[in-house]
């Protein structure tokens, strides 16, 4: 399913179907987040479309949330050796919500 994606949009989408984060969580995902030895991904920030990265609401929203790590390995590749880069590409980053009003 992930391979009709362009590659640098795989990384991001195995980690919403393989981790189920939250959307804010998913912009706001760097690479050094994700420890993949370990099965785990850091959930430390949140992301607001005006600000950017955010501080989490609550102590409980910053938790580690564990993946498949064999499914999420062989559903991407990191596209950047730079472990504080964000992992969803600037288009998934910007992307909008579904408007919710008729026309």
């Amino acid at each position: 399913m992930l391979d009709v994606l362009r590659e640098s949009d795989r990384a991001i989408w195995a980690t919403a179907l393989y981790a189920g984060l939250r959307r804010g969580e998913l912009r706001a995902l760097r690479w050094e987040d994700v420890d993949l030895g370990g099965g785990l991904i850091r959930v430390e920030r949140g992301w607001d479309d005006r600000e950017g990265p955010i501080g989490l609401k609550s102590k409980a929203g910053r938790r580690r949330v564990p993946i498949a790590r064999e499914s999420f390995a062989t559903s991407c590749s990191r596209t950047s050796s730079k472990p504080d880069e964000m992992m969803a590409s600037s288009s998934a980053r910007t992307a909008r919500r579904p408007s919710t009003q008729e026309s």
